[in-house]
């Protein structure tokens, strides 16, 4: 290029210098014709720059142009996506096919949020409708011929199921390799009523209406998953009524759906308002009980299942009789699974089977020796009841200001033949689960009511017992606390003879049946007792609702009275707020000098514990405490 700018410059000059006929030798023709060349080829050099400069700017323009257009489609098709009325998913297959997108149609069908799904595999909405073989199915065509059609069911956040029509396509690499899933749904539960029916159909049992083991087990491992949370076990009950095949063959299939729905309805009313009952099929029950934290919770309401089942149920006129048989398994220590957990307690209902059905029985062997370890105290203490061997002792309440005793608290005590005693905290729990403590709650009446006769007559007039209320007692209909006051007059006590000791359970509890008693109570004039203060809930609306008479501290405040500063505080406020309110307070659990004095300053009106002493029979009371009535 540099040679031929030369050429050009030397011809140039050379026109600069003057010409004339004589100068003209043969030469100068060839100096005219390389010059024409030299400007033709630098004006086609020209033409062919500019050319292609046009050409770039052509090029650059339709560069310009295309990604204008890719992005607009870009954009357009993210628009399409997110705004489809159809649920939409994107998966990729590198990645083992979880989850890569999913627009907002998708989350308002199924209840997943975006974030939720992204990165998980599909299967977490398998709702269990389908079998393996149908997966598998599915499965194959995809990798055949890469697209599926069908109607599948899912099951949504919330728990129900719902029908869809589900389109998969997959899209290939330009080398043919598979990199990205394609799932469409279309909703077949446009309706919403076609919808809940779809949604009770598959999750209801239609004879019991109860939940059937689709919902059973979803339900079963949500709780499951809860005792992470709460740290409280789970109880699962297997329950199989005993003898129904023969009542169905009796009777005829619609008396035995007659018996199963009676039965059902009987299953449901013994358990807490949070468990669960299922029906699995037939004859076969189960009961979730979440959040147990005492095996006496289960025991109590496997014993009023049976109870409720042994009753005869009426097929139209006709009597049935069947029993039941319930295995129990307990999470953690039985299993943390669905599955394992279901199929100890089936084990556990087996075993209540063979040992003569009509009894429930545990999978852990150490549960089922507690159990049987309980069933026995149970008949001991029934005999115990018939043949005498519960007696009373008394402990004596001071008052602290004259230093007097003109009070005891009556307390139970079972005293076997053998001499031998059982604890109260033993005897007294078994006895509410039982009902026993109704039968105990008479005779400690009686008892007591005698013993105030003879002490009054013939050592101080006006000399009180107080005997404790068991909120069970204090429910039931057979109870003598609505009869309280009739009693009292029967054995010709005054009203304020005997003090009735009650917790603040049944003071919070404010039952129709509880405020009816202690308004009776309250009319007649008989003395009430708050045990327990401080342990509970209670407020002050509660205690000037009712004439409170007294409050006990509970020992547990009293125990660390020397040590825990919290405790002093706190004894010495609920002593200053009982006596703004009218009402005289009582520490239990006085062990040594350092509490008495400590309750003395804060003006409490009564102590008792073993710093006074501890309780004893009635004959060694009287010696201890009374001198005779000498009458003039």
């Amino acid at each position: 290029m540099m040679r031929l700018q030369r050429s050009f410059v030397l011809p140039l000059l050379s026109l600069s210098a003057p010409l004339c006929a004589s100068d003209v030798s043969p030469c100068c023709s060839v100096d005219y014709t390389y010059l024409t060349l030299s400007l033709l080829i630098l004006i086609l050099l020209i033409i062919a720059g500019i050319l292609r400069t046009y050409a770039l700017r052509t090029r650059l323009t339709q560069l310009k142009n295309e990604l204008h257009n890719r992005d607009d489609q870009a954009k357009l098709t993210e628009i399409l996506f997110e705004n489809n009325s159809d649920p939409i998913i994107i998966s990729d297959i590198d990645t083992n096919e979880h989850v890569v997108r999913v627009n907002s149609a998708f989350e308002k069908l199924t209840g997943y949020s975006s974030d939720e799904i992204q990165g998980k595999k599909l299967n977490i909405l398998y709702s269990g409708h389908h079998d393996k073989a149908y997966y598998e199915g599915m499965k194959n065509a995809i990798n055949l011929h890469g697209s599926w059609e069908g109607e599948i069911v899912d099951r949504h956040k919330s728990g129900y199921l719902f029908s869809k029509w589900l389109t998969i396509r997959t899209l290939f690499h330009e080398d043919g390799h598979p990199y990205r899933r394609i799932a469409i749904f279309s909703d077949l539960n446009d309706d919403q009523e076609s919808r809940q029916k779809i949604w009770y159909q598959a999750n209801f049992d239609l004879l019991t209406a109860l939940p059937n083991r689709n919902l059973f087990m979803y339900r079963l491992e949500k709780e499951l998953h809860e005792i992470e949370r709460t740290r409280l076990p789970l109880a699962l009950m297997f329950l199989d009524l005993d003898n129904f095949k023969e009542v169905n063959d009796s009777f005829g299939h619609d008396e035995g759906d007659v018996l199963l729905r009676e039965a059902a309805r009987r299953i449901t009313q013994c358990v807490r308002k949070n468990d669960i009952v299922s029906r699995l099929g037939g004859d076969e029950f189960t009961i979730i009980l979440p959040g147990v934290n005492d095996e006496l919770v289960i025991d109590k309401i496997a014993v009023s299942l049976l109870s409720e089942l042994a009753r005869s149920f009426d097929l139209h006129g006709e009597k049935a009789f069947i029993s039941a048989s319930v295995g129990i398994a307990v999470a953690p220590t039985d299993g943390l699974s669905a599955e394992v957990l279901l199929k100890h307690a089936d084990q556990a209902m087996y075993s209540a089977k063979k040992e003569g059905r009509n009894r429930y029985h545990y999978f852990t062997p150490m549960m089922q020796d507690a159990l049987h370890k309980r069933h026995q105290l149970a008949d001991e203490m029934r005999e115990a009841i018939k043949n005498g061997e519960f007696v009373l002792y008394y402990q004596p309440i001071l008052h602290v200001e004259s230093k007097t005793i003109h009070k005891a608290e009556a307390l139970i005590r079972w005293m076997r033949h053998d001499g031998t005693l059982v604890s109260p905290a033993d005897f007294i729990p078994l006895s509410e689960d039982t009902g026993m403590i109704v039968e105990l709650g008479k005779w400690i009446f009686d008892e007591v009511s005698t013993q105030l006769k003879v002490w009054r007559e013939h050592y101080d007039p006006t000399f009180q017992i107080s005997i404790n209320i068991s909120p069970v007692e204090f429910r039931s209909d057979s109870s003598q606390c609505l009869k309280l006051s009739e009693l009292i007059d029967n054995q010709s006590l005054p009203a304020d003879a005997i003090v009735v000791e009650i917790t603040e359970m049944v003071l919070m509890e404010q039952s129709d049946a509880t405020i009816k008693t202690l308004q009776k109570f309250d009319h007649r004039g008989i003395t009430l007792s708050i045990d327990d203060f401080g342990l509970g809930h209670s407020s002050l609306a509660h205690l000037k609702k009712f004439d409170v008479t007294f409050l006990k501290i509970d020992k547990t405040f009293v125990r660390d009275l020397e040590t825990d500063n919290d405790n002093r505080i706190l004894c010495e406020a609920i002593a200053i707020m009982a006596h703004r309110l009218g009402i005289k307070v009582i520490a239990e659990g006085v062990e040594t000098a350092a509490q008495r004095n400590y309750l003395e300053s804060i003006q409490c009106d009564y102590i008792q514990g073993y710093y006074i002493a501890r309780p004893m029979p009635s004959d060694e009371f009287a010696k201890r405490f009374f001198h005779p009535i000498v009458k003039t």
